[in-house]
């Protein structure tokens, strides 16, 4: 009972916190929402009720951090795609070795 209410009071929190968000602070982050539509505003309220704690700490734009975020991205992905393929061929060898016993 506990657990549920602690979960209760997060999002209560996170929605309270992420109209606040969307409708002031993120004209402060994001310069590209300068003049965000409402249906703008749906689609990033569901992440912004979750992820209200690293929100909270937000202060300003910040295109300083972009540059290195996209080498970062770029090595996950292609660490993800490697990943798959091995996981596809894998997959594929054991089906083979399966099917012949």
């Amino acid at each position: 009972m506990g657990v549920i209410f602690v979960i209760y009071f997060y999002l209560l929190v996170g929605f309270i916190y992420a109209l606040y968000f969307v409708n002031h602070k993120i004209k402060k982050i994001d310069t590209a929402a300068i003049q965000p539509t409402f249906l703008f505003k749906l689609l990033i309220l569901g992440g912004c009720i979750l992820l209200w704690p690293i929100l909270i700490n937000k202060k300003k734009h910040t295109t300083y951090m972009i540059r290195p975020l996209r080498k970062k991205h770029l090595i996950y992905w292609i660490c993800i795609a490697v990943i798959l393929l091995i996981a596809v061929v894998a997959a594929y060898v054991g089906s083979i070795v399966i099917s012949k016993y």
